[in-house]
């Protein structure tokens, strides 16, 4: 039987297992600490990163995540007379890799040296502009005299009196009572966030085809560890009823407990209305969790190189904090 990897949720960077610093898809080795990202190993690769197959993590018998540029990947039964080397994937990630390559050896263009005309001319517009500013001068000289009595040059005297107004003022309301959105919400988060994550990403303003959705916003963090690195997604989505958030929220929790095969994690978060499972393999663990507050559907997911007893805690402060800031 022969298998083929999709790609279901494409990463944007692959994260350094030694730093945790964003570097670009198909990179080798880090920008910021030169440390190699991956050990090259025989077998079938990311087709977004080009890293080996061997650092993903199993979520699923069928779907895995990769573990430097945590895209989640999903393995499709395909017949042998389909199976083409090398793979499109494979031309796809050797083309973009060659381009950026391209890029940066693309040679420069010589300027010649300009010739020295002496004096510079001056532009045409300022000119215009000095011509009606004194036009304007000008005829504003011409009002003002114009505004004394006929026949002398004297100014008028005109006195002006304080006059106290007796309308009441109105003070702005507390911020507190405005309404935030959801990328603000999760800014206002990250106060209570460990100040050792990096914030990667963040959208807000998104618009999304679902019944009742009136906001949303995602946020990527990331923070390296001493034996590797953990990297965190957001998202936060405001519904215009409690109803609605909870809908949405039920359905994907259908469809994760239909794919078995994960711990049950819901007993280490201590808010209403959630659900939380985890997934771990010899070399990564990812630990997520799905919560409803009033008209808010929130979504964390953590996938880091610690073991699910160590992740889980951060799963756990960071739902929390975005749970404490939440109207």
């Amino acid at each position: 039987m022969w298998f083929r990897l999709e790609v279901v949720n494409e990463g944007t960077e692959m994260i350094c297992p030694h730093c945790a610093a964003s570097n670009l898809l198909g990179s080798k080795i880090c920008t910021n600490c030169g440390n190699k990202l991956y050990e090259d190993k025989p077998g079938p690769r990311c087709p977004v990163c080009n890293a080996p197959i061997h650092y993903a993590t199993r979520t699923s018998p069928t779907t895995l995540v990769c573990g430097l540029c945590f895209s989640d990947l999903k393995l499709v039964k395909v017949s042998p007379e389909h199976v083409t080397r090398p793979s499109v994937v494979s031309e796809k990630v050797t083309s973009r890799i060659e381009s950026v390559k391209a890029a940066y050896e693309r040679p420069t263009r010589r300027i010649p040296p300009q010739k020295d005309y002496g004096k510079p001319h001056r532009p045409k517009s300022r000119v215009k502009q000095l011509a009606l500013f004194i036009i304007v001068f000008i005829i504003g000289l011409m009002v003002g005299y114009g505004l004394g009595s006929p026949g002398t040059n004297q100014m008028t005297t005109v006195t002006l009196t304080h006059i106290t107004s007796t309308t009441p003022t109105f003070q702005k309301e507390t911020s507190e009572a405005e309404i935030l959105t959801s990328k603000e919400i999760l800014l206002k988060s990250l106060n209570l966030i460990p100040t050792e994550y990096k914030v990667l990403q963040i959208v807000g303003n998104l618009e999304l085809n679902l019944t009742g959705f009136v906001d949303g916003a995602n946020m990527c963090l990331a923070k390296s560890e001493e034996l590797g690195a953990t990297k965190v997604r957001i998202r936060l989505y405001a519904f215009n009823s409690p109803s609605h958030a909870v809908n949405y929220a039920q359905e994907e929790i259908i469809q994760i407990k239909e794919k078995r095969g994960y711990k049950d994690l819901t007993s280490q978060l201590k808010h209403e209305n959630c659900f939380a499972w985890g997934v771990e393999s010899l070399t990564a663990s990812q630990s997520s969790a799905i919560c409803t507050k009033e008209n808010y559907y929130i979504f964390v997911q953590v996938t880091s190189t610690l073991p699910l007893e160590l992740a889980k805690d951060e799963l756990t402060i960071i739902m929390g904090a975005i749970y404490k800031n939440l109207p």
